[in-house]
């Protein structure tokens, strides 16, 4: 018996199912083309961010060691400040008490080493100011000059300079200076009158606006006995 062949029918059903699958297979092909596409991007980006974020670790972690080493450094240093502030007020504090040993020292050699009776012949003009008390006149009255206390021509302002006739001798004026300083004077300015007719044998004491900027007199600048003439 011959074979019945087969019906056009029945082959055409077969066909369809071939290209759907190859259609299929191609997309499925496509699709994990794609996916593969997408992994390999996601991968690419996930070792960049990787990098990046070891990058920006290790530069934190070096930035946050630089800063401690600042901080250390900061640390050294406002205690290195602090240490010399502290020494600054200690020095600022015994600084008036050492300016008044030595303004002592020197004007008690300085009275032994001349003489009380050429003394008497200066007059020294004081001008108290009461905010000053008594302290500045007890002081002056011990030197053995003759001494004029007259009202303050400015009361504001305290007593930081001193006035010398002609005649007057330098040692005369240092023992005033050292005198003042004893009594916690701080005298900054000294100088001759600018009009000495009348004034040889004068000394004046009162307080100058314009010495108030000035610096300090102290005891070893006096010694130094640089006064203008």
């Amino acid at each position: 018996m011959s074979e019945t062949p087969p019906i056009l029918g029945d082959i055409k059903p077969e066909e369809d199912e071939l290209r759907k699958f190859f259609s299929e297979m191609t997309s499925n092909k496509r699709a994990y083309r794609r996916a593969s596409a997408i992994s390999l991007i996601s991968i690419v980006l996930a070792g960049l961010w990787l990098a990046f974020s070891i990058y920006k670790v290790t530069t934190l972690r070096q930035e946050t060691s630089d800063l401690l080493k600042q901080k250390q450094q900061l640390s050294g240093e406002v205690e290195r400040l602090r240490t010399e502030k502290d020494e600054l007020e200690r020095n600022t504090e015994l600084l008036p008490v050492r300016e008044s040993a030595a303004a002592r020292r020197e004007s008690q050699e300085l009275a032994s080493a001349t003489s009380i009776n050429d003394r008497g012949a200066v007059t020294v003009q004081y001008f108290a100011k009461d905010i000053e008390g008594q302290k500045v006149e007890s002081a002056l009255k011990e030197l053995g000059f003759r001494l004029e206390v007259r009202p303050a021509i400015l009361e504001t302002t305290f007593t930081n300079a001193i006035w010398f006739g002609p005649n007057v001798k330098t040692e005369d004026v240092k023992l005033v200076a050292y005198t003042l300083i004893r009594a916690g004077v701080e005298i900054r300015d000294i100088r001759p009158f600018l009009r000495s007719s009348g004034r040889e044998l004068l000394i004046q004491v009162g307080g100058l606006k314009d010495a108030a900027d000035k610096s300090v007199w102290t005891w070893e600048r006096i010694q130094a006995g640089q006064f203008s003439r």
